[in-house]
């Protein structure tokens, strides 16, 4: 039996990365029913438990992207916390280092 995409129930857009994902529910019935057909492989998905939703799924490749632009949020944040710290030169910093 093909899993039906059309069972599932749209939801608001996402957008990511300039790209537009159509919001899907997945329940553990459909995963039950369907196995790893149910997953979406390009599409966002709420995974749906006791009717309410409990995780989100989506590609790899945009999970990649939320974490790397975390990442560069965390360094964002720490240079701006830091700016206004006094800076040393090059040479005090290893002459601190050498005594």
């Amino acid at each position: 039996m093909q899993f039906d995409r059309q069972d599932t129930n749209l939801v608001p857009y996402l957008v990511l990365n300039n790209k537009y994902y159509q919001m899907k529910n997945i329940t553990i019935q459909d995963i039950k029913r369907y196995g790893s057909k149910a997953l979406p492989t390009s599409e966002v998905a709420y995974l749906i438990v006791n009717s309410r939703p409990r995780s989100a799924i989506l590609p790899i490749d945009e999970y990649e992207m939320l974490i790397d632009a975390l990442e560069e949020l965390e360094d964002i944040r720490t240079i701006d916390e830091r700016k206004n710290e006094r800076t040393i030169t090059l040479d005090e910093a290893f002459n601190k280092k050498r005594k």
